[in-house]
Parts: C-alpha cells; structure tokens; sequence
C-alpha cells in the first residue's frame, strides 16, 4: 500500500492552483470541469495534488465545503488487490462511495474514511504509468522534479477517539501500530500513534489532544470535525529546497531561538554537518541512532489556507533515517503553540 495522490477540496481550484504552483514549484498539468466540478491537476516528481472546487451543488466537493473550511477531501492509497481492498473496508465499517471504475489496467473505487472525514480512493494500477495518464490522459507531461514521494500524512481526532481512529484505520486497510508520542508544554500537549501498512510505505500518524487549549483542539475547531492537519513531502536537498522556497513567498515556521544549541549537545561531533546552513534555514535536525550518519531534516510551513489548519512538512531522509524524531514533533509542537498564542494575542 502506498499513498498516490492527494486531493484538495477547496473554493476556487484556479487560484489555489496558482499558490501551488508559484509557493511549491508544483507543476501544472492541466483541468477538467466534469460533473460540476472544475479540478486543477499538478505534480512534482513523486508527489501529485488534485484541487477542486464545485459550481454546482449536490457533488462531494460541494457537500465537504459546507461542513469544512478547504482541506483535504480525499487521500488516494495504491493498493494491490481492489476487491480485496473494498470487501474488508466494507466489512469493517467503511461505505463504498463510488463503486469500482475501470481504465485500461488501472480500476480504482473510492471508501469513506474515518468518520467520513474524508474520503479514499483505492487505486489498482498494474502498468508502469500513472493513476493519472490512464485516467487524464490528455494531461501535459511531468517534468518537475524537486520532490520525492509523500512521506507521511497526519490525521487529527477529537480528545478520546485516539483509539477507536487507529482501530478503524488498523481493520479497514490493515496498518500497523508503530511508533507512539506523547509530547507536554506547560500549556498543552498531545498523544500521536504512527500506523504504517505491513507491505508499503504508507505512514499515517494520529493525534489527539489532550486539553481543550491544545492546538490539535484549535485544529478541530476551525475544521469542524477530524481531518488531515499536514502532509510530508520528501525533497532531494532541502538546503536547497527551502531557501529557494521562502524567495517564492513560502513561509515558514519559526524555529525556537535555544533549538540549535540543544540539539547540537545531543548529537555525536563525529558526524559533521553544515550547522550554519541549517540554522539560517531554520531546519530541524534529528539523529535517530547517534552511532549512525542517518539524518532526519524536517520543516513545517505556517497553514496555507485562511484559517489555523492545514501545513505542509518538508523531509529529507539522509542515508534512510526512520521515523519521525522525538527532539523534532516536541520542538514542531512548541512552534506551533507559539503560533497559536500569536494569533489569540492578536484576537485580545
């Protein structure tokens, strides 16, 4: 199982395709209006974005902007048997949205997620060509290349539904328990448990919050329900990346002022890296093993929409770093707590 694309539901799918392509460097392929939708398609290496908007009522779009602000509608999983895919969904408590189509060797159907807080499209594609080229074939060709795959997405869930969200998601697409965080400010905090799928590179942690002040709380608010808080891009350079990024208008967010001085302490001389660099980006650094080189370097966007929502994460797994880095979710978390006292000042 792997991610395939992600798919935005959003007011005007043009102008969000432009800050896509402008603040990403996401390459636009093309748009169709079919069945009172209009979908902006783009990509970037590994990583395809959808963003739709409805200008007519009665359609899946139109039904998620009634009850959320834009965000994500519908997270696309690769699978490798459909049927199979959609019997065990079904049978453990997902409904069958759109039963199956076919294209050529690519058939796909779409499930509820959790909740039907999104939606999924299940994609059986047993060509060396894209979902997409079968399905849109008279989309331009791809040739941006800046970004790697999905690395990870995040869903968020109200205060005590932690466990009944992993349990959906572990019985309708089978993904395992792995990693579990627990982080706490003087303020606030949250519980996250890391799922991944058993065959594929599927990564879906979920987080809970664990008082009302949280900013997972404040997500809930303003989404109006669970959804997904933020997706991991993987990049090539993110040295590279970021700064070329912030001069396209992307920002950022702010870094701890103490991070550097803290982390370099807990890391071994013995593998040098360009601090100066990392610091001028405002970069997060992690070693998960300190006996090894591998190096996990994330940053985090602000929200991208109107409202304290969605973000995107950019990674980059150097000599195949795992996981998430403890050191890094605690200081992403007090980032965007700070953000959150920024904003509820500025309200006072």
């Amino acid at each position: 199982m792997d991610f395939d694309h992600v798919h935005f539901f959003v007011e005007e799918a043009a102008i969000s395709a432009q800050w896509f392509a402008q603040r990403l460097n996401l390459q636009w392929l093309g748009g169709l209006r079919r069945n009172g939708v209009r979908t902006e398609y783009l990509a970037n290496g590994g990583v395809r974005v959808a963003l739709s908007s409805a200008f007519e009522p009665h359609n899946s779009v139109a039904t998620y902007l009634t009850q959320h602000p834009p965000g994500v509608g519908d997270l696309a999983f690769q699978v490798e048997d459909l049927s199979a895919s959609i019997r065990c969904a079904i049978a453990n408590g997902a409904t069958l949205i759109q039963p199956t189509q076919r294209q050529g060797p690519v058939q796909w159907a779409i499930v509820s997620g959790y909740q039907n807080a999104l939606q999924h499209t299940l994609i059986e594609n047993k060509s060396d060509r894209s979902f997409w080229d079968w399905v849109i074939p008279e989309l331009n060709p791809l040739v941006a290349n800046d970004f790697g795959r999905i690395d990870h997405s995040v869903l968020n869930v109200p205060l005590g539904e932690l466990q009944s969200a992993i349990a959906w998601y572990q019985s309708v697409f089978g993904l395992q328990a792995r990693q579990q965080f627990q982080i706490q400010t003087p303020n606030s905090g949250l519980c996250s448990q890391v799922l991944v799928h058993p065959s594929g590179p599927v990564c879906l942690p979920i987080n809970e919050p664990t008082c009302p002040n949280s900013q997972i709380h404040e997500f809930l608010l303003h989404h109006r329900g669970p959804g997904i808080q933020h997706l991991a891009l993987s990049t090539h350079d993110l040295l590279t990346t970021v700064p070329q990024l912030r001069r396209q208008g992307l920002h950022f967010l702010p870094v701890p002022a103490d991070y550097y001085f803290n982390i370099r302490s807990q890391i071994s001389p013995q593998f040098p890296l360009p601090w100066s660099a990392i610091a001028e980006a405002e970069i997060l650094l992690d070693c998960p093993d300190p006996q090894s080189s591998a190096t996990l370097l994330q940053i985090f966007t602000q929200p991208i929409f109107g409202q304290p929502t969605f973000f995107f994460e950019l990674i980059e797994r150097r000599a195949q770093a795992q996981g998430f880095g403890e050191r890094n979710f605690q200081a992403l978390f007090e980032a965007i707590e700070a953000e959150q006292l920024r904003r509820t000042q500025a309200l006072a």
